[in-house]
C-alpha cells in the first residue's frame, strides 16, 4: 500500500501560522484547515494575553476577517503566514458582582413617549448572590409590584397593585424556580460579540433616519422580521419610536445575551436579548424581548441600563401590606 497520499494529505490539512505582535512578540502555532479559527484564537490568548473576543488578525495591512470564517482554511491563510494579532479595543461584558442594583429605564420615558398602563417603564433589581436573595419591583406608569425572592427559604413575597384595585400581597414557593440563578447565569456567560455592521440592533450617528427620506427610511423598516411587534419578531422596529435604537457613540459594541427577568407574572417570560457596552464592558442600552403589550409596544423595546457594584445591602422587607 503507498501511504504517500495519505501523508501528503495530512500534510495539506495542517497549517502552520506565525502570530507577532507589535511588541515584537512571536510564536507559530500550528492548527488544522479544518478547524474553527475561535479555537485558535484561544491558543493565541493564552500565549499573548489578548482576549479571543478582542483580536484583531492583520496580514500586511489588511484585516483577516477570521470571525466569519467557519474553518482556518475559509480565512485564506497558507502555511507560513505571518500575522500581527493586536487588541482592538473590545472589552467584555462586566461580570454581574456580588452585591448589585440593576436598573433598566425604558427610553420612551426619555422621549416622551406615550406607554401603556401595564407596561413596564422601570425594571429595578437588586440583589446579593452569596446570601440567595432577590429583590425586584418592576414600576408601571401608575403602580408597582414588590417581589423577594428568597433562595435559601425557597419562597418569594409578594405585593402586587393596581392603582384601581389596590394592594394585595402572597406568598409562594419557588419550587425548582431559581430567578437569581437564572440572572447571574445569563448575564456571566460568555456573550456573542456582534460583528456585523448589518445584524447591529442600534444605529451608528443616527444610521439613514436622520435623513428623512422616506424611501430610506422604509429600507431600513424592511430590516425587521416583524413590524407588528410580534412575538416572533427578531430585530426591532426602527419605525415604532423614532429617536431609539441609536447608539450615543460609535465606540460601543454589541453582543448577545440572554438574560431572563425576574417574573412578575407567570404569564409574561421578559429577557433581555442584547447588550449596547462601552468600551470598558459597561452596560448602557438593553434590548428586551417580551415587551409586547396591544397596539402601543413592540416585543423587543429598548431600555437604558445601569449597573451598579455595592459594598453592602440591605435585604429589604416585603411587609403583608402597605398600610
Amino acid at each position: 500500500m503507498n501511504a504517500a497520499p495519505l501523508v501528503d494529505a495530512v500534510s495539506a490539512d495542517i497549517l502552520e501560522v506565525v502570530f507577532t505582535t507589535i511588541s515584537g512578540k512571536s510564536e507559530t502555532l500550528g492548527t488544522r484547515s479544518s478547524t474553527s479559527p475561535q479555537d485558535l484564537c484561544a491558543d493565541i490568548a493564552t500565549v499573548f494575553g489578548i482576549p479571543a473576543c478582542s483580536q484583531q488578525w492583520l496580514l500586511g495591512d489588511t484585516e483577516v476577517p477570521f470571525r466569519s470564517a467557519p474553518t482556518m482554511a475559509d480565512t485564506r491563510l497558507a502555511s507560513g503566514s505571518v500575522i500581527t494579532v493586536v487588541h482592538d479595543g473590545f472589552a467584555p461584558l462586566l461580570p454581574l458582582p456580588d452585591i448589585f442594583k440593576l436598573n433598566l429605564t425604558s427610553v420612551r420615558q426619555r422621549l416622551h413617549s406615550r406607554c401603556s398602563s401595564a407596561f413596564t417603564i422601570l425594571y429595578q433589581i437588586q440583589a446579593k448572590v452569596a446570601d440567595n436573595w432577590l429583590y425586584f419591583e418592576p414600576w408601571r406608569k401608575n403602580d408597582h409590584d414588590k417581589l423577594l425572592f428568597d433562595i435559601e427559604s425557597g419562597t418569594c413575597s409578594t405585593i402586587r397593585s393596581h392603582w384601581m384595585s389596590g394592594s394585595s400581597s402572597s406568598q409562594h414557593s419557588l419550587g425548582s424556580h431559581n430567578p437569581l440563578q437564572d440572572l447571574v447565569t445569563g448575564w456571566n456567560s460568555p456573550p456573542e460579540r456582534v460583528m456585523q455592521d448589518a445584524d447591529r440592533f442600534w444605529l451608528v450617528n443616527g444610521g439613514v433616519l436622520d435623513r428623512g427620506e422616506d424611501h430610506v427610511r422604509d429600507a431600513v423598516h424592511r430590516q425587521v422580521d416583524q413590524l407588528d411587534g410580534s412575538e416572533d419578531q427578531a430585530r426591532p422596529n426602527y419605525g415604532a419610536l423614532l429617536g431609539w435604537f441609536v447608539a450615543p457613540s460609535e465606540h460601543t459594541y454589541e453582543v448577545n445575551v440572554h438574560v431572563p427577568l425576574p417574573l412578575a407574572t407567570t404569564s409574561k417570560k421578559n429577557a433581555i436579548v442584547r447588550l449596547l457596552i462601552d468600551q470598558e464592558g459597561r452596560p448602557i442600552r438593553a434590548a428586551v424581548k417580551g415587551s409586547k403589550i396591544g397596539a402601543i409596544h413592540e416585543d423587543i423595546e429598548e431600555y437604558d441600563i445601569v449597573l451598579e457594584s455595592r459594598d453592602h445591602l440591605e435585604k429589604p422587607v416585603v411587609p403583608a401590606s402597605d398600610d
